[in-house]
């Protein structure tokens, strides 16, 4: 995320979401899947990514993934399909979305023409203010045992901290309830990285990420901002 220096959408993945449902039409629509959508609003104005994203974040808020099946990945790094590729989880054996039979799917788009200023996308969906800098660099780390030492006694962390396995839990939800645990017992975004560095719910290192670092210290600036 510190690596993004302009956009020049507001973007949101849609999921289910009925896009008629949306207080601004989009400026474009991607198909990702069936019955699955992109959505990407035009701003005129900002091309600032830390101003974006806030409106990306009211976007989310404002149609709850619950009630509405927009999902919630609303993050300037969120990654989204391109138009002319090929959509495979559905074809793939082993994915989490295989459907047997079913083949790739061609990614498309259509343009509707609308573009937005920042001030009346704004009044639509006013921006969501963060409570932490998610652009924010890394500080000085401190040990394991510092980091420890600087948290209060809690026998709900403490719990999470000697499982080795998610169980039952998607991987993400328990790698955020670890990481909102660390804040509640007083963990910095420095001790909460050392922590769940070499913790089995650190799913990033797990898959081998070149760059797990990065996406933990991402993960864990956006934790604390939900």
């Amino acid at each position: 995320k510190r690596s993004a220096k302009a956009a020049r959408c507001v973007q949101a993945d849609a999921d289910t979401f009925n896009i008629a449902d949306a207080l601004l039409p989009p400026s474009a629509i991607v198909h990702t899947s069936e019955g699955h959508t992109h959505l990407h609003w035009y701003i005129e104005d900002c091309t600032d990514p830390a101003l974006l994203e806030p409106l990306a974040h009211s976007v989310s808020t404002t149609h709850s993934k619950k009630a509405t099946g927009l999902d919630d990945g609303w993050a300037i790094n969120k990654l989204v399909r391109v138009p002319g590729t090929t959509n495979t989880g559905y074809s793939t054996p082993g994915h989490k979305k295989y459907i047997p039979g079913a083949e790739p799917y061609e990614v498309t788009y259509e343009l509707t023409g609308l573009t937005y200023t920042y001030a009346d996308f704004s009044e639509a969906y006013p921006p969501v203010e963060v409570a932490v800098d998610q652009f924010k660099e890394m500080g000085t780390l401190p040990g394991m045992g510092e980091a420890l030492k600087s948290l209060k006694a809690s026998p709900a962390l403490m719990q999470m901290l000697n499982k080795t396995t998610v169980g039952n839990v998607d991987r993400s939800d328990a790698l955020f309830l670890l990481e909102n645990e660390l804040f509640r017992s007083g963990a910095s975004d420095e001790a909460a990285f050392v922590i769940c560095h070499s913790h089995p719910f650190n799913k990033f290192a797990a898959d081998g990420k070149n760059n797990s670092d990065e996406l933990l210290w991402a993960d864990i600036l956006r934790a604390r901002s939900k």
